[in-house]
């Protein structure tokens, strides 16, 4: 009995609640469309956006400090980067590898784009491409060992056995990397192996 007037109870809410939406809704008066044009299309005057007629117009916004050379191409290889990466999602590994090549174009110096670039580059079966970006990623990050370790596994892929040498020896010697750590004793086990 009490659970059949609760629900009566709700039933005459949601029943109010709607007649009052459906009053409002009525009662409120469309926009007018603007006016028409000769081919029955509405106009829209210059520089407004439909549906803001009565909104002040749109402007371009012009910088306080126009862009330096370097900070545009910087903006156009992260633009470039980000096209290679969306591509790269959508399975077009082909064209994430052209546009990952012109972010690099554009600014050499995005160490982002070189961890995207190497794998792929790898995938791709073009190992000079893969060597080339470890080598400019070691430059730009000359504190970072894996690079550098990255750069010996693709000089022992090349069959430049000293040249992996010499990265693996440029990465013991680096003041970041802990001689007491386990990646300094792996790449001293590495080295000692080859």
């Amino acid at each position: 009995m009490v659970r059949n007037r609760v629900c009566f109870g709700i039933w005459l809410v949601l029943l109010w609640a709607g007649l009052v939406c459906r009053a409002t809704v009525v009662g409120a008066q469309a926009p007018a469309d603007p006016p028409a044009g000769a081919e029955g299309k509405p106009t829209i005057a210059p520089g407004s956006i439909r549906g803001q007629e009565l909104e002040d117009v749109v402007e371009p916004l012009s910088p306080a400090r126009p862009r330096t050379p370097a900070e545009q191409a910087r903006v156009e290889a992260l633009a470039w980067f980000g096209t290679a990466r969306v591509l790269q999602g959508r399975g077009d590994l082909a064209g994430a590898m052209d546009a990952y090549l012109k972010s690099v174009e554009k600014d050499p110096n995005i160490l982002a784009v070189y961890r995207q670039v190497i794998p792929l580059a790898l995938h791709l079966n073009k190992p000079d491409v893969a060597l080339q970006s470890v080598q400019k990623a070691s430059e730009l990050a000359p504190d970072d060992f894996e690079w550098l370790v990255q750069l010996a596994e693709l000089q022992i892929r090349t069959e430049n056995l000293g040249g992996a040498i010499n990265s693996l020896e440029k990465a013991t010697r680096l003041p970041s990397l802990d001689p007491k750590s386990t990646p300094f004793i792996v790449l001293k086990n590495q080295l000692g192996q080859w």
